[in-house]
């Protein structure tokens, strides 16, 4: 499902199931029209398919970004393409500095496009990084830190296993769990 957040230039091209197209010929395929303009405000109300968030465009931001103008000013739209769905945020959502305003809409687009999580986990902390793979037999993991923080646990939803391990302040780890939980093999990761 594509997901597209504020306006994009119509020289842009985006790969699409039958080829390449022009993002000017899919706002016409589809029916979003919108305008450019400057993002003039530094906080925002987002208004979107949930309840409203609050975004910030700190800085310089407001002098250099764009967003985009619907019909009657909304800043979300919703269009059925084939068999998906294309959700448009109007504002340059992950360029703003309320990051939980972009997993709140990033959790809505993979729940409108039925993905199904491989873990689910406490540690929130924005510095940690957990990226699963599905292999046939496995999943491999990639963890990454950014964070002085070194507790890391997740759930494992294929195996039903919990793992809590230390994740070295800024380093990356590699655990490859096989489908009934053990580990096939490892990389910096230190069980706890």
């Amino acid at each position: 499902m594509p997901s597209v957040a504020g306006p994009v230039l119509n020289d842009t091209i985006t790969r699409f199931r039958h080829g390449l197209c022009s993002i000017a010929r899919l706002q016409d395929h589809v029916g979003l029209p919108y305008e450019s303009v400057p993002l003039e405000l530094r906080d925002q109300t987002f208004h979107w398919a949930g309840n409203p968030l609050t975004l910030s465009y700190g800085g310089m931001k407001t002098t250099v970004l764009s967003r985009a103008r619907l019909p009657n000013d909304q800043d979300w739209a919703e269009e059925t393409l084939g068999k998906g769905k294309i959700l448009f945020s109007a504002l340059p959502l992950e360029l703003n500095d309320r990051l939980d305003a972009v997993a709140t809409v990033y959790a809505y687009a993979l729940k409108t496009a039925d993905v199904d999580v491989a873990y689910t986990t406490t540690t929130n902390d924005p510095g940690i990084l957990i990226c699963p793979t599905l292999l046939p037999h496995a999943t491999l993991y990639v963890l990454t830190s950014e964070s002085n923080q070194t507790a890391v646990s997740f759930h494992d939803k294929r195996s039903g296993r919990d793992f809590t391990g230390i994740l070295e302040a800024g380093r990356p780890a590699l655990l490859l769990v096989g489908l009934d939980g053990s580990v096939f093999a490892s990389y910096h990761w230190q069980d706890r």
